[in-house]
């Protein structure tokens, strides 16, 4: 298992991946000896199987997995009547017991996080609609169109991944079309709902994807510590804080913008490096001098800077910029919103059978105007060419590339075509982070986070493109990538990468 995977994430791979190991088979004397032991469980479980692994352990409900540890428990005394099958099978159910306890936990904490989140929901909703200022209007009932994303993985932000909160987070972002909360403002809570259903869903399959399966299960028992690290209460008050800032960011684009008018203070809105400038409602007519101050006091409590807001950054990105001036029949506003710069790359490869961007993963040079949408599309040719588009200017940085070395593991793991010399970017415009679907010949199989990014090469001038990640392995001017033992030759030009198997 990758180290460069969530605790969560390991789950979901463990959970949903191909089979591991069978439970060791008994011969022999060993056949007899664990017979024996069925039936001396059987007497005090007044029970009546024969095999515990195929009656026993995938029924739960039937025999509670902490209640058939006790009953072999009980046993013990007499382990050495059935030699090394107790010692098998007393690890077994104590694992068992173990994953159903987690299963346990997991659900309830779905249910903690379903109600954290509706009550985020539920203040944004609330403050979006609050009328303090003269003319403001009702936010909720005038939208239509789509509203942007409220994405789960926030959170991950400011939680460990390592705790228990963080598998169920991971799960979130697992699930098909979860890159984002999106559609009119009125769906908003329904496909909350409809998200939270979908994980305890699978958070009730945890016992039953893995219980019949040795491999699984000794995986698990591993994984298990990392799952239960620091689990606190106040994570739920996190959560509904996240979510209810990810909701202002999805709505207030689509009716508030920062407004620049010389002469203007916007109250509790303003931009605190800046008494010009602000938070406030979209400009219209001759007058734009509203906002609402009940938004710019919440979001000061949630703990958002409201110089982060004012400059568009750290997920403020969707607000557009406007400056307004006097003029003699009243105020001319114009949006002066930078537009990004268009950016495709190509990866060309047979074996890809899908591309999913890693949520959140896009890091831009601090100040470039950027969209947080990533767009991914096979071509409607042959089918091996996948396109991606990133909105981003060229304005690269010496952060984002520490940021991109840092992710991929540092000279070795990161490859450049045009550039095969160099090691590690010393600057970077963009990256981001997605996984890769191959056709294995048993089935799809997911890679680890691939980061891709851009720089910039002087002679001649072009914009290259990098590839790094755990996976991959850059030695002397060539590279490879390597995904659940299949090695992939890594070439390209600046904007574009082809993997040919080895």
């Amino acid at each position: 298992m990758s180290d460069t995977t969530n605790p969560g994430q390991q789950l979901i791979a463990i959970m949903q991946g191909p089979a591991v190991q069978a439970y060791p088979t008994f011969t022999g004397t060993q056949q007899t000896q664990y017979a024996d032991l069925v039936a001396a469980f059987n007497a005090l479980s007044h029970s009546a199987v024969t095999d515990l692994r195929t009656q026993v352990y995938p029924f739960p409900l039937i025999y509670p997995p902490s209640s058939v540890n006790t009953t072999i428990q009980n046993l013990k005394s007499e382990s050495g009547r059935w030699g090394s099958v107790y010692t098998q099978i007393a690890t077994e159910v104590s694992d068992l017991a173990q994953l159903y306890g987690f299963q346990t936990a997991f659900q309830s904490t779905t249910q903690a996080t379903n109600q954290a989140m509706q009550g985020g929901f539920q203040t944004a909703a609330n403050n979006i609609n609050n009328a303090d200022s003269s003319g403001s209007v009702s936010m909720l009932g005038i939208l239509g169109d789509i509203l942007g994303a409220v994405n789960i993985l926030d959170f991950e932000d400011v939680i460990a991944v390592s705790t228990l909160l963080g598998a169920l987070l991971s799960i979130f972002g697992s699930m098909p079309d979860s890159d984002s909360i999106t559609g009119k403002i009125d769906q908003l809570q329904s496909q909350l709902g409809t998200l939270i259903d979908q994980a305890n869903n699978i958070a009730g399959q945890v016992y039953a994807d893995i219980c019949t399966d040795w491999g699984k299960l000794q995986e698990f028992a591993a994984l298990l510590p990392s799952l239960q690290t620091n689990m606190q209460g106040q994570d739920y008050t996190i959560i509904s804080n996240q979510y209810e800032i990810g909701v202002y960011q999805a709505v207030l684009p689509s009716l508030l913008a920062i407004v620049s008018l010389q002469g203007t203070a916007w109250g509790p809105c303003v931009n605190p490096s800046d008494w010009n400038q602000g938070l406030a409602y979209i400009p219209s007519g001759p007058n734009p001098t509203n906002y609402n101050g009940t938004i710019c006091s919440r979001l000061t409590t949630l703990g958002v800077s409201l110089a982060d807001v004012c400059g568009r950054s750290a997920g403020w990105s969707g607000l557009n910029s406007w400056l307004c001036t006097s003029t003699g029949n009243g105020v001319s506003c114009t949006n002066e919103t930078p537009t990004p710069d268009s950016n495709i790359m190509t990866i060309t490869s047979g074996a890809i059978t899908n591309i999913i961007y890693v949520a959140n993963s896009l890091v831009v040079t601090q100040g470039e105007p950027y969209s947080t949408e990533v767009t991914i599309q096979q071509g409607t040719d042959s089918g091996d060419e996948w396109t991606m588009c990133i909105l981003a200017d060229h304005n690269g940085s010496s952060d984002v590339a520490t940021s991109f070395n840092n992710a991929v593991g540092g000279a070795g793991y990161a490859f450049s075509p045009n550039s095969a010399s160099t090691k590690t970017p010393g600057k970077l415009n963009f990256y981001c982070a997605v996984q890769l679907v191959i056709n294995t010949g048993s089935g799809p199989t997911t890679s680890d986070p691939i980061y891709f990014a851009q720089g910039h090469i002087r002679f001649p001038p072009a914009n290259n493109w990098w590839i790094g990640g755990s996976s991959v392995n850059h030695s002397g001017s060539s590279a490879t990538l390597t995904i659940a033992g299949n090695t992939f030759i890594v070439t390209g030009g600046n904007s574009s990468f082809e993997l040919e198997v080895t």
